[in-house]
C-alpha cells in the first residue's frame, strides 16, 4: 500500500500520469479545471486543510479519477508540506514541495497575493496545467482574465508527461 502523499501536487503528478497512460493528453498541451482549499484550525491548534482540483477537460470528463483530493493535519499551507519559503527580489515568496526527499515543485506566490495565502482560510479559482513547460498557474479569473488574476504558479522540477 503506497504511503500518503505528504502534497497535493504529488497526486497531481499521479492523475496526469494516468491520464498519459490512458492516452488522454497527446494532442493537449494544456489542463484546465478549478480548484478550491480551505484550512481550518481548532481550538487546541492543530490544523486541517482540503485541496480539491477537477480537471475539466473534455477527454477527462467520462472518468471517475477527474478529481484531485488532498486532505491532512498539522500542516503549514494550504496545498500540503512546504519547506524552504522565502522571498525573492521580485517579491514573490516562494516555498518548495517535496516527495520521499526530493523537490518536485517550485511554488511561487504573487507579492499582492502573499498574505492570503499564509494566513486566509479559503482559496478558489482556476488553474492551468502546462504540459509542455511543466507547470501550473492558478488564477481568480477564467479566460481573458486568466493572466491578469494569477497569484501562483507551481513549476515542478519533472515532466508532468
Amino acid at each position: 500500500m503506497p504511503r500518503k502523499a505528504s502534497n497535493v501536487f504529488s497526486k497531481i503528478i499521479n492523475v496526469i500520469g494516468a491520464f498519459d497512460d490512458l492516452n488522454l493528453v497527446d494532442n493537449s498541451d494544456t489542463l484546465i479545471g478549478n480548484f478550491r482549499a480551505r484550512s481550518r484550525t481548532n481550538k487546541k491548534g492543530i490544523s486541517n486543510v482540503k485541496a480539491v482540483f477537477t480537471f475539466k477537460d473534455d477527454a477527462v470528463s467520462g472518468l471517475g479519477f477527474k478529481k484531485v483530493i488532498f486532505k491532512d493535519k498539522i500542516t503549514n499551507s494550504f496545498f500540503g508540506d512546504a519547506e524552504n519559503a522565502r522571498t525573492v527580489k521580485s517579491g514573490n515568496k516562494k516555498f518548495d514541495y517535496l516527495d520521499k526527499g526530493k523537490k518536485i515543485v517550485e511554488l511561487s506566490i504573487e507579492p499582492e497575493f502573499i498574505n492570503e495565502f499564509e494566513n486566509g482560510k479559503k482559496l478558489k479559482g482556476f488553474f492551468r496545467a502546462s504540459l509542455e513547460d511543466n507547470f501550473i498557474a492558478m488564477s481568480t479569473g477564467q479566460k481573458e482574465q486568466f493572466q491578469d488574476n494569477k497569484f501562483l504558479t507551481a513549476d515542478f522540477e519533472e515532466p508532468l508527461i
